[in-house]
């Protein structure tokens, strides 16, 4: 639990984000997590808003036999995410608006589907390389327009790092995410439990679409 709060910590406190790295016990715990994503952590706070609003937070991590080169690939393909991500309970498009040398401004559509319900919402968020090598790379989207009737405050940080266990290279992935969501139909709890398997389904596409790079 503590490794899960200290990205939020990092963020709030402007920690260098090289500080984030392999989940606590996610070595240790290698053969139940090659190509099989797990949940290290995720709570639903609720907020005392008027309308319902929650914030969510999840964090999650898999190994893949996807190569580093091939992870990265994917993740930075902002244009052909709705190829990687498209699956039963998430799906995901991007429009790039802006690109500049360290940061580029994306425009976010996710759809995620529970059961008889369809969740669509859509932001402008500003993804910025904090690390990038040819064995490690961090990035973070944070959210930039304001008031959004969906979704607000959304923050996430992605991990990728190459790893060798038995002689053999991996590829580490984490997703981390924060986002205040409203919420006017179901349980917080449920929302929480939901976000299990979309966020499984999440890492289980990219590390797919990374196989086949």
């Amino acid at each position: 639990m503590k490794r899960f709060f200290l990205i939020l910590a990092i963020f709030e406190c402007g920690v260098l984000y090289s500080q984030i790295n392999v989940a606590d016990g996610a070595i240790e715990n290698f053969k139940e997590l090659l190509n099989n994503p797990q949940m290290i952590a995720s709570k639903v706070t609720d907020l005392n808003r008027r309308g319902g609003w929650v914030l969510l937070e999840t964090d999650f991590h898999v190994f893949t036999d996807a190569s580093f080169a091939q992870v990265t690939a994917v993740m930075g393909d902002y244009e052909n995410y709705n190829q990687y991500i498209n699956g039963k309970r998430i799906r995901i498009s991007c429009k790039i608006v802006k690109i500049t040398d360290d940061e580029h401004l994306i425009n976010f559509t996710t759809t995620t589907i529970s059961g008889p319900f369809k969740f669509v919402s859509n932001f402008d968020g500003i993804v910025k390389y904090l690390t990038s090598s040819p064995l490690e790379k961090i990035l973070t989207i944070t959210q930039t327009d304001k008031n959004n009737k969906k979704v607000n405050a959304y923050f996430a940080v992605r991990y990728v790092k190459e790893v060798t266990i038995d002689g053999k290279k991996y590829t580490y992935i984490r997703i981390y995410n924060k986002e205040e969501v409203k919420n006017s139909i179901v349980s917080d709890e449920l929302i929480r439990k939901e976000s299990i398997p979309i966020n499984i389904e999440t890492l289980e596409l990219i590390a797919l679409a990374a196989a086949k790079k």
